[in-house]
């Protein structure tokens, strides 16, 4: 008998244990990346820099053949991200500046991180 009710025991604590980590993970916010752009930067180039750097490119670089002759056409410039809810304690936000080279006739792209720093924004 004492077995058996050792045994209900052990099985409801387990089982209330796996409840409270559950409802603890999900209380957790999911960080949320905000990108700034700056003025007059195309909207193709701004997918691509999403996509790159939100891991969402599949990472295959394709070269063009014009690319090869005549050199990579690229756009230039700065890039801001905001990730919120990036860390558990204030100040929560990380803020990264990315300096980019992206070819507007291929799959090149190159970044270069300029500043990371946390920041108060939620």
């Amino acid at each position: 008998m004492k077995k058996l009710f050792a045994f209900i025991l052990s099985i409801s604590f387990i089982f209330g244990a796996m409840t409270v980590t559950a409802n603890a993970a999900d209380s957790l916010d999911a960080p949320h990346i905000d990108f700034i752009f700056e003025e007059g930067t195309l909207v193709e180039i701004q997918e691509r820099i999403i996509a790159d750097l939100t891991g969402e490119d599949d990472g295959v670089e394709t070269c063009n053949i014009l690319c090869d002759l005549l050199g990579h056409k690229l756009e230039t410039g700065v890039t801001t991200s905001i990730t919120h809810n990036a860390s558990s304690t204030n100040p929560r936000c990380l803020e990264k500046k990315h300096q980019y080279e992206i070819c507007s006739r291929c799959d090149y792209s190159k970044y270069t991180l300029i500043s990371s720093k946390y920041i108060s924004c939620c």
